[in-house]
């Protein structure tokens, strides 16, 4: 073989020395809360879902999350695989501890019902309060562009982009057309909030609280908004005018 084609591909953003580097993410994750082990009655309400927004889960990461269940014998399996085959992409157990030989059979990740999420961890209040810094956007924010703002609020002047994702441990503030997705307080924050001058998303979302655009109340389409969290926990949506 030739030694020129022989050679491995190095990647110019590669460290001296390093082969590869592991990081934290941020993504998008959705979290599939089971309160029956109704298989039937949980598959009907998910393809409700997809049907009613088509394409919109396609290869979507999902954690499935069994804390609130009764019976803790439940087998997962095959809800597992139904939701593989309709395209979803279950990746994390969240349950009783005697199911994490089960996940790793799986191949998921697992995760037990007592564990620090970042929602309580206690070093995320901390942070946000010690080392709170806003992030400015001063242009178009393109699709397939991803945007946070660690520790702090999110500011765009100008408008965001169907298929853009925007993001922010504190509030979100658009001068311009939300378009893509915005998810605010995406520690845990639940007293932050959405902003925009024309409210056109495909998700919205506050502290793990989502709502997609099907679902946002047609008289808030392409109006200044804000989005918060009321007392009981629900995703509210309200006029700037008022």
């Amino acid at each position: 073989m030739d030694a020129h084609l022989s050679r491995a591909i190095v990647s110019p953003k590669r460290k001296s020395g390093i082969a590869c580097e592991l990081q934290g993410n941020v993504m998008t994750l959705f979290a599939l809360h089971l309160f029956t082990t109704n298989e039937s009655a949980i598959l009907q309400e998910v393809e409700r879902r997809i049907q009613k927004h088509p394409g919109f889960f396609v290869h979507t990461p999902l954690i499935i999350d069994m804390t609130a269940l009764e019976q803790p014998s439940f087998d997962p399996r095959g809800l597992i695989e139904k939701l593989r085959r309709l395209r979803m992409m279950p990746v994390l157990l969240r349950a009783a501890p005697q199911y994490a030989s089960l996940a790793e059979l799986l191949h998921l990740g697992f995760i037990p019902p007592d564990h620090q999420s970042a929602k309580s961890a206690p070093d995320a209040g901390q942070a946000a309060n010690s080392d709170t810094k806003s992030r400015m956007i001063k242009q178009l924010v393109r699709s397939g562009q991803r945007i946070y703002a660690r520790n702090g609020d999110l500011v765009v002047v100008g408008s965001v982009s169907k298929g853009a994702e925007i993001m922010a441990d504190g509030n979100i503030h658009v001068y311009g057309a939300l378009r893509g997705r915005a998810l605010a307080g995406l520690r845990g924050d639940e007293n932050a909030r959405i902003f925009c001058y024309s409210l056109e998303a495909e998700l919205i979302s506050i502290a793990g609280i989502y709502r997609v655009a099907e679902d946002i109340p047609p008289a808030f389409n392409a109006e200044a908004v804000q989005i918060y969290l009321d007392t009981a926990g629900e995703l509210v949506t309200e006029s700037l005018s008022r």
